[in-house]
């Protein structure tokens, strides 16, 4: 039973490829002649598919992963950081929250990045989240001394606009090629449908309804900040997205 749901999921997805505006000749021709080849084999009819199937958000399990800003209190580079990781892993959202840590019976005020959405995806731009920041900060006090004066922080805000240059760079890349285009825009709109589900989840499991932060000014050295551009930019992405 569950080999042919998966089977009548997988027809779907290809169904909807083929209705897809966005997707190419080639992708449509190529879903077609599967989804005929697949039914042909299982013996399956057009109406024994259910194209609801298809809502993304109807099989997720929902969570959320905290993450402590590493200097009690958040940097702006950090939250920066926390975006662009949702970003690149999709289905997942974040927000920040200040909060107080008891050691040895003594308060500390904290500042806690939370990942939420896709419990899977959620954990896992936590885990990247993590590895970049400490990649950072190990470039900006190796190179400035710290990661949170003038020209460190400069840097590392440069570094995370260099890695979103880069992402913009691969998701163009795999846009314009006619074989992945159309399942990018499809990954691209669950992505977003999820998101919207998990604020709701979000709302109704801990009563958060987030209101949308404005970053604060603060200066910079632009030509540090360009440096870090340009590193952040030969960050090494992982495979994700192909």
């Amino acid at each position: 039973m569950k080999t042919l749901e998966k089977v009548k999921e997988k027809i779907a997805k290809l169904i909807a490829l083929c209705q897809d505006p966005s997707a190419s000749q080639g992708e449509i021709d190529n879903s077609i002649r599967l989804a005929t080849k697949i039914m042909a084999k299982f013996n399956i009819t057009r109406d024994d598919i259910d194209m609801n199937c298809l809502d993304p958000a109807k099989k997720v399990k929902m969570g959320r992963c905290m993450v402590s800003a590493m200097n009690t209190k958040e940097i702006r580079w950090e939250g920066q950081v926390a975006m662009f990781c949702c970003k690149f892993i999709g289905s997942c959202s974040c927000y920040s929250t200040s909060s107080v840590m008891i050691e040895g019976g003594k308060e500390t005020p904290i500042d806690i990045l939370f990942f939420y959405g896709s419990r899977n995806e959620s954990e896992m731009a936590a885990d990247t989240f993590r590895k970049i920041r400490e990649v950072i900060a190990n470039n900006a006090k190796m190179k400035y001394k710290s990661y949170t004066n003038l020209d460190g922080r400069s840097y590392a805000e440069g570094y995370v606009v260099g890695l979103y240059d880069s992402l913009d760079l691969q998701m163009k890349q795999l846009k314009d090629d006619p074989e992945t285009h159309g399942l990018i825009l499809q990954s691209e709109q669950a992505s977003l449908i999820i998101q919207d589900k998990s604020k709701e989840w979000l709302s109704s499991e801990y009563n958060i309804n987030l209101q949308q932060k404005r970053l604060r000014s603060v200066k910079q050295n632009n030509e540090t900040k360009a440096k870090g551009i340009i590193d952040g930019r030969n960050h090494s992405l992982n495979q994700k997205l192909q």
